[in-house]
């Protein structure tokens, strides 16, 4: 393909046409991704009590300490990565969420590197093929609902995207910086999601086939860069390093922990892709098989990430999401190619302007997979739960915490709390005798509205979530009391209790 034209800006400087073409395709993708920001849905547990309340915990003292971090089987890398964010949005405006905002909008801001790598790898091709693919990664739901995540899944997704295009260009133009580039970058999606180790080393092999002579050691450092890295965070918080993999390995696969959670068969990944996508399958299914053919060993490092998985007998939608990614970045490919056929048969097609047509069709195709179950429950994950847990810490006076028969545990966290205060559990037979031992201990109780005439007479409901809905429905009220605390929380302190369930 011939070298692009470039054009001049107001000041006379050349801008290159592919970012002419690719900056509106980027800021389309930055307003999907802080509109994500903004949200107080999660999409899985894990972004709270493995990434976000470690990293609260290691800024503030206080945190909600989940089963996975008393088995050692996390890793410290991204709790502490997230930290900075943390505690720049804490110290600007430490009434507010923007701590959040701040943290997930960088995460959202990262990501933006899976779009730019789908748009260049179009461009192997052609421009319009890099327009249709820049765009899909900016807004395909699947995507972008994932880029903003603080988890290990849409983390390792934002490294690994990168990394492939990275490798693909040094086949083709080994280079020892690049290489390092690469190195790094892939050691640091094993730290962040180790179980992708399989894909990770087959992106590896492909950047080294060019030249394993000049590439195979500056990828190597890399590599180990981001191991030592790892290692670091876990020697920063106590913890021995890099030993959470083996215990990972021993506990979740040798003990069989993680079946605890829930099995499903080998087949489960592509049965529930399948159901995701539902009608857009017949759009998508041909596309890929077609962009498969472009770029087959993009379609073979998805197949690995999911066949791996597959071997896992507890398994989630969001573990597979790498591979999602790309294989609709490899429909998006398929779908130009799939179009210029078209057009060839059918002269309407001829007539209408083939990558503005494609664009529209790929908004509605992910509008249509995000609007529609199953992917349409999780737009309210966690909403609930933790706006309510914000309003708590935002009670004026607020001294003590209790949570009284949550509906599921852990629920409690200071990352939305945001105040630095006695948290309690009362749960089980006896929660209500220990709601009125222990109410010198808390002034502000988070329970369901049925459970008000358990709670002690001091205490008045201040508002319930969800109001339009019948009161058996509505698991969230806020209920306080005047006056301060006077006791601890004893036994009943929510670390102690999880502690005690197993949680």
């Amino acid at each position: 393909m011939p070298a692009p034209r470039d054009f001049t800006d107001t000041t006379g400087r050349k801008i290159p046409t592919a970012w002419r073409a690719l900056a509106p395709i980027l800021g389309v993708a930055l307003v999907f991704r802080l509109a994500m920001a903004s949200q107080t849905i999660v999409h899985q547990p894990d972004e709270i009590w493995q990434y976000l309340e470690p990293a609260w915990g290691r800024l503030t003292g206080h945190w909600i300490v989940a089963w996975e971090f008393h088995e050692g089987i996390r890793g410290w890398l991204v709790p502490m990565l997230l930290t900075p964010s943390l505690a720049l949005g804490h110290a600007i405006a430490p009434d507010t969420m923007l701590h959040l905002w701040l943290t997930r909008g960088l995460l959202g801001l990262l990501s933006l590197g899976v779009v730019a790598s789908f748009f260049a790898m179009g461009e192997r091709i052609s421009r319009q093929h890099a327009i249709v693919a820049g765009w899909v990664g900016a807004i395909w739901v699947e995507i972008f609902y994932f880029a903003a995540r603080p988890s290990g899944d849409g983390i390792a997704l934002t490294l690994t995207v990168p990394a492939l295009w990275l490798a693909m260009r040094l086949r083709e133009r080994p280079s020892m910086r690049l290489a390092g580039m690469l190195g790094l970058l892939l050691g640091l999606a094993f730290i962040v999601r180790f179980q992708y180790a399989p894909a990770l080393a087959l992106i590896g092999l492909l950047a080294v086939s060019g030249d394993p002579r000049r590439t195979l050691l500056p990828l190597a450092g890399g590599s180990l860069v981001a191991i030592v890295l790892g290692a670091l965070a876990d020697m920063a918080a106590g913890a021995p390093p890099l030993l959470w993999l083996w215990r990972n390995f021993a506990i979740n696969l040798g003990e069989n922990r993680s079946a605890s959670f829930g099995t499903q068969p080998p087949w489960w990944f592509l049965t529930q892709i399948g159901a995701t996508w539902h009608i857009a399958m017949v759009i998508l299914l041909p596309s890929l098989l077609t962009g498969a053919r472009r770029f087959p060993f993009v379609a073979v490092i998805a197949l690995v990430v999911i066949a791996s998985h597959s071997l896992i007998p507890h398994k989630e939608y969001r573990f597979v999401i790498l591979a999602i990614a790309l294989g609709v970045f490899l429909a998006a490919i398929g779908s130009v190619d799939l179009w210029k056929a078209l057009a060839g048969r059918w002269r309407v097609a001829e007539r209408i302007n083939a990558t503005i047509a494609l664009c529209v069709l790929w908004f509605l195709l992910s509008a249509v997979v995000g609007a529609t179950k199953p992917f349409s429950a999780y737009w309210g994950n966690g909403r609930a739960a933790n706006t309510m847990l914000a309003k708590a810490g935002r009670t004026p006076g607020i001294c003590g915490l209790a949570l009284f028969q949550e509906p599921d545990l852990p629920m409690a966290n200071y990352t939305y709390l945001n105040r630095s205060v006695p948290v309690m559990l009362l749960e089980g037979r006896r929660s209500a005798a220990s709601a009125q031992a222990m109410a010198p201990a808390f002034n502000v109780i988070i329970a369901p509205r049925l459970s008000a005439p358990e709670l002690p007479a001091s205490y008045r409901q201040v508002e319930c979530l969800q109001p339009h809905k019948a009161p058996e429905k509505q698991k969230f009220c806020l209920f306080m009391r005047p006056g301060t605390c006077t006791v601890p929380p004893g036994d009943f302190d929510y670390n102690t209790v999880l502690r005690r369930l197993g949680h």
